[in-house]
């Protein structure tokens, strides 16, 4: 196995853990949109309901929905008018529907692959844009560490669609055997990285069974890529 010269994660729960609050975010919605036809929380709820039921047949084949498309369906299908930017609707869904809470031992890795001159990047299945988790780890002053951010949002197709990981291993500038893929979801992110020819790094701090699948490399904590690579 080579030392690597890039090392691209995983985004929701590799480095960021986050949890949802979909009536927070309902009634955050009512407090910056004109509401003409005065729907309710739970007339929302409904439109919304149907639309997540829809897009899965959708993701199931590994192409992204994203929250700007669930937006215009969701502002059409009950009236609302929000006079937002898409940036400033993304902004408003982190605020008041997920719950972001950074990965132990995820800003001290970007660090140290980054100062070591390791390329570092994220390629994230994720009905956001790659600049609304830019947000986030900004946030957390992890982004300065990363040399690109890419979302199924972004780039149409999901993991472990061979197509993204072809995209990440041309923006990350090295051979696949010479980059390594982070990330919890064994059967996205391993398999995918895997069948691209790269390293795969399952992440599993909870120690969940892999069934049939072998990952390349096993760890418990972000901490021990930086350990492997003595940086």
């Amino acid at each position: 196995m080579k030392t690597p010269k890039a090392v691209l994660f995983d985004f929701w729960n590799t480095l960021m853990r986050t949890g949802t609050d979909r009536n927070k975010g309902i009634r955050g919605l009512l407090e910056i949109a004109e509401n003409p036809r005065e729907v309710t929380v739970d007339q929302i709820r409904e439109v919304a309901d149907e639309l997540i039921l829809v897009t899965k047949p959708i993701r199931a084949v590994l192409m992204e929905f994203t929250q700007r498309q669930f937006d215009r369906n969701l502002f059409d299908r009950t009236g609302l008018i929000v006079d937002l930017t898409d940036e400033e609707l993304d902004r408003s869904f982190i605020k008041n529907v997920l719950t972001p809470e950074i990965e132990p031992g995820a800003v001290k890795t970007f660090k140290a692959l980054h100062d070591s001159g390791f390329k570092v990047g994220v390629v994230s299945n994720s009905v956001l844009c790659g600049d609304a988790i830019s947000s986030i780890m900004a946030k957390y002053d992890m982004l300065k560490y990363a040399d690109f951010v890419m979302t199924s949002a972004d780039y149409g197709f999901r993991k472990p669609h061979p197509q993204i990981f072809k995209t990440a291993i041309a923006k990350a500038g090295h051979n696949p055997d010479e980059i390594w893929f982070v990330g919890d979801w064994i059967r996205h992110d391993i398999v995918g990285a895997q069948g691209a020819g790269m390293t795969g790094v399952w992440y599993n701090p909870n120690e969940a069974p892999a069934e049939d699948i072998v990952p390349d490399i096993e760890i418990k904590s972000l901490l021990e890529i930086p350990e492997r690579l003595h940086v």
